[in-house]
């Protein structure tokens, strides 16, 4: 789950993207496959509804990086902009797999990292050497610091995930 408050391609805020209804990758909605397995939308769990936005992190997919990109957002009348996102990870054998989330006030043409976890922080339940599926209580609500956007009619985030064989 993706909420920008108050703006969305460019799209108007408040927004919130729960992958329901999305075709994923689509339109304004990107991914980048560098390597490995990619972003995409599946309905092996949700925080609600039916369906998530996911990528394969196991040791087959050790030292690969994938990213997203969402739609542009409209901050243009946003005097106070908050973006908040909802994760669910499982570790496996200590793994160090990191997320970092990026915004771009310019088209993509530059980005600023807004945030950033790895290994333990990004964990949201007890470590596993099963193929982790999350139940509805495993995800955590994550905030990402967008004050500098407010103002801006062409916000875009990127998603980029590592995977350092965890679940």
């Amino acid at each position: 789950l993706v909420e920008v408050s108050p703006s969305i391609a460019s799209t108007s805020v408040p927004a919130m993207q729960d992958f329901e209804t999305i075709n994923f990758p689509s339109g304004y909605w990107d991914v980048e496959n560098i390597t490995g397995t990619a972003w995409e939308r599946n309905s092996l769990a949700s925080v609600t509804g039916t369906h998530s936005v996911y990528i394969q992190s196991d040791s087959a997919n050790m030292n690969t990086s994938d990213i997203f990109y969402t739609e542009s957002f409209n901050l243009s009348n946003i005097a106070a902009p908050a973006m908040n996102f909802k994760l669910a990870f499982s570790q496996r054998n200590n793994s160090t797999d990191n997320l970092k989330v990026f915004m771009s006030t310019n088209c993509g043409q530059t980005w600023g990292l807004r945030y950033s976890k790895s290994g333990n922080s990004l964990q949201t339940t007890i470590d596993s050497s099963l193929n982790f599926i999350p139940a509805s209580n495993q995800w955590r609500q994550e905030s990402v610091q967008i004050s500098t956007a407010a103002g801006n009619d062409n916000v875009r985030f990127k998603f980029l995930f590592t995977s350092q064989g965890g679940n």
